[in-house]
Parts: C-alpha cells; structure tokens; sequence
C-alpha cells in the first residue's frame, strides 16, 4: 500500500473527543488575592454561629498562595486536593475559593461529602455529579461499593472516571496522605489522579476551639 494511500485512510478518519470543561482563571495579584481571601473567608465566619477572627499566619500562607497560584491558571484544566489534618482549616479554605469564583466568574462548584456520596447518588443519580464542578470533601471516605437489587455498584468511582474521560473539574479535600488514598481508590483511579488533581498539603494543628 503506497504512502499516499495509508494518508487518505488516516485524514478520512474522524475521532470524537469530549468537551473540555474549561474554568475562567482570573489574572489577579497575590497581594490584592490575598486581601480578597481574608475578607471573604471572615465574612463567612462573621455570618457562622463560631464568630471567629479569620487568622493568616505560617502555616496556612502557603496554602494561600498555592490557592492563588490554582486560580491564575498557573495548573491548567486540573484541579486540586488539599490533604491535611482534622481541623487545620481544609474545607474552609477550599469553601472560600469556590465563594470567589462564583462572585466574580458565575462558577458554582457543587459541594458533595464523600462519605454520604452513595446515599446522595441513589437520590439523585449518576449524572447530578458527573456534569457539575465539584468540591468534594472528605475525600476517601467514601464506601467503594453500594448494593443495588443483589448487585455490587461503584458509584462514586465511576463518576470520578466518568468526570477524568470529560475533563470536568473537581476539588477536594481530604485528611489521608496521598499514598492512602491512591491505595484506597486502586490503581485504575490512582493513575488517573495525576491528571486531574494538583495535591497540596496544609499545614498546621486544629483550630477549632
């Protein structure tokens, strides 16, 4: 078969790729981001039963400026986990950014807990979760496996896998180092994390008081 020939049958083919979900990064300065994140983070402690004084300090810094690095676009298309221990300000963090992109890009991140994900899914279904930005909190503490009519279903897994084949974004946060959860969640899963998440890791002891 000629050169020429092996050309045409390759150009005559056609290949469908899915839609990639692409967020609206802001060009933003650290310093003025910084100031955004305070304000915005004690507004929401202001409004909260706790009434707390939203502290920057060493050990969360970092993490603001990881943050401000993920909405510049410095990472692309992916998105991220932030792993840490109970207490440190994870969630909160993670909850003050998606308050950010919906106010100034009309993103809304769907907040799901990983760990009422099965009963959630059973009301809702699969494609509530595999279309829709979400913000998954605590992450790996999910059941692998729900029972339905007799039969062994991987919910949560298959929406993550269906979420990687859409390229549709999803941030988390999770208490377990990443080997844990890479361990957890299997090779198949595992692989695919690496391009779909940026992990971080925050530093610092509880907070709650």
């Amino acid at each position: 078969m000629a050169a020429t020939s092996i050309n045409n049958i390759v150009d005559s083919m056609s290949f469908s790729t899915p839609d990639i979900v692409r967020l609206k990064f802001l060009n933003i300065n650290y310093n003025v981001f910084k100031e955004l994140f305070q304000k915005v983070g004690q507004k929401m402690l202001d409004t909260s039963p706790r009434n707390r004084k939203f502290e920057i300090d060493a050990d969360n810094t970092p993490t603001i400026k990881f943050l401000h690095e993920w909405i510049s676009g410095k990472y692309g298309n992916k998105g991220f986990l932030i792993s840490g221990k109970i207490g440190c300000g994870k969630t909160f963090f993670v909850k003050i950014i998606v308050e950010i992109f919906k106010a100034l890009r009309k993103t809304e991140f769907y907040f799901i807990t990983a760990r009422n994900f099965n009963r959630d899914y059973s009301e809702k279904g699969f494609k509530y979760y595999s279309q829709r930005p979400l913000l998954i909190d605590e992450f790996g503490r999910n059941e692998n496996k729900l029972k339905t009519y007799g039969n062994d279903e991987t919910p949560f897994i298959d929406m993550m896998l269906e979420k990687y084949e859409n390229n549709s974004i999803i941030i988390a946060t999770s208490n377990y180092k990443i080997e844990t959860l890479e361990e957890f969640y299997g090779q198949l899963l595992a692989d695919r994390f690496k391009e779909m998440l940026v992990y971080h890791i925050m530093k610092g002891d509880t907070r709650r008081k």
